[in-house]
């Protein structure tokens, strides 16, 4: 399982453009992982992070 920032971003990131059929919601193609500019893999880490945070929490309360 994926676990660190950097797994986690492109991970969610190739299942949201699966997901998608690798088609932006204007219809243009969606680039893979490693063709996204820094900002945007950096925003997909982040959200990914924050997930992690927010399952760890709740596994650490019984919730």
């Amino acid at each position: 399982m994926a676990t660190n920032p950097d797994e986690l971003g492109a991970l969610a990131y190739t299942v949201y453009a699966d997901t998608v059929g690798h088609r932006a919601v204007n219809g243009d193609q969606l680039p893979d992982w490693s063709g996204l500019d820094d900002r945007v893999q950096g925003a997909w880490r982040a959200a990914a992070h924050a997930v992690q945070l927010k399952i760890t929490r709740d596994q650490e309360e019984g919730a």
